[in-house]
């Protein structure tokens, strides 16, 4: 049996509460939009895939040995993912941080230690918090676009290991491990 993984730094819920308060004030409580569940939000740092369960527990040990100290983020704006240039995803974005990268770096190498392969890609943090289907209000995705966060700090503490299970109505999230830093 294989599990859908993904390695995510948490997100402490203070934050991923005063973030949902934020886009429902500008927002508001209209039923057109897809928000995340608050217990979704968190910033991806790697993307496993389908992985067995007997290597699933050589990931967990790998992911112990990882030695990182705990650090303060900051969030920089809202912006939209596109694809074909229709708006798909509304994120908030993470401000260019060395530690965040390092610790994306150090466990991109642990990964690649167990096969797995390294993410080429410009890694840009972000925090998902909702999925667009094309009735949203384009005026107040504008109004969101246009707030600073980067007052709003946070503390990374912990890693996650997640499980993601695909289901018809969205992914459903379950914590594998969760890792602190020191």
């Amino acid at each position: 049996m294989t599990h859908r993984l993904f390695i995510a730094a948490e997100i402490q819920e203070e934050i991923k509460s005063k973030l949902i308060h934020i886009c429902k004030e500008v927002y508001g409580n209209a039923g057109n939009i897809k928000w995340e569940q608050i217990n979704k939000l968190h910033i991806t740092l790697k993307f496993l895939g389908n992985v067995g369960e007997n290597l699933t527990d050589v990931v967990v040990n790998q992911l112990n040995k990882i030695i990182y100290d705990k650090f303060t983020a900051r969030f920089s704006r809202f912006g939209l993912f596109t694809k074909n240039g229709i708006p798909k995803i509304l994120w908030v974005g993470i401000m260019e941080n060395s530690e965040l990268e390092n610790l994306k770096i150090k466990i991109e190498k642990s990964m690649e230690f167990l096969g797995f392969q390294i993410d080429t890609g410009k890694f840009k943090p972000h925090i998902t918090v909702a999925r667009l289907k094309g009735k949203e209000d384009s005026t107040k995705i504008n109004n969101l676009q246009q707030i600073d966060l980067s007052e709003i700090k946070f503390e990374i503490e912990k890693i996650l290991l997640i499980k993601s299970i695909l289901k018809p109505n969205g992914s459903e999230y379950s914590i594998i491990k969760s890792f602190n830093l020191i």
